[in-house]
């Protein structure tokens, strides 16, 4: 898959991330038909593709997620609005269960960071990141 195709899922995860909770949908199938029809009716095959690994996944791993937020995270991850909180959520997935390099997560997140948050943030996601490298869920 090319890169510009996993740097557009990446795009796409973080703002489902932020409607699935803003809409406080339960299930993922009727999110994403959701989805598909109103944000992003034009999406890619392979940007699809990798879009639905990485969103199915961390929506069915989200306990595990928190935990490990809920153990490693300095400060209160609960102030956090619902976009920065769906960076977090993204890189842990991808860099602990996909098993993507740690390094280019990173740089991801803050590329993730900068796009929609702002260079503030990148500094928090980029400590907390880079303390998660060395650590495993």
């Amino acid at each position: 898959m090319e890169i510009k195709h996993k740097k557009a899922a990446r795009n796409s995860v973080i703002q489902a991330l932020y409607n699935y909770h803003v809409g406080e949908y339960d299930d993922t199938e009727i999110f994403l038909e959701d989805f598909y029809n109103f944000i992003r009716p034009k999406i890619k095959p392979p940007v699809k593709q990798y879009f639905e690994l990485l969103f199915k996944g961390i929506i069915s791993n989200m306990d595990k997620i928190i935990k490990y937020i809920d153990k490693s995270f300095r400060g209160d991850f609960e102030n956090l609005n619902i976009t920065e909180k769906s960076i977090f959520y993204y890189a842990i997935y991808e860099m602990n269960f996909l098993n993507v390099d740690k390094n280019l997560v990173i740089s991801e997140a803050l590329r993730l960071s900068d796009k929609f948050i702002g260079e503030l943030f990148s500094k928090k996601v980029n400590a907390f990141l880079d303390n998660m490298k060395k650590e495993e869920l």
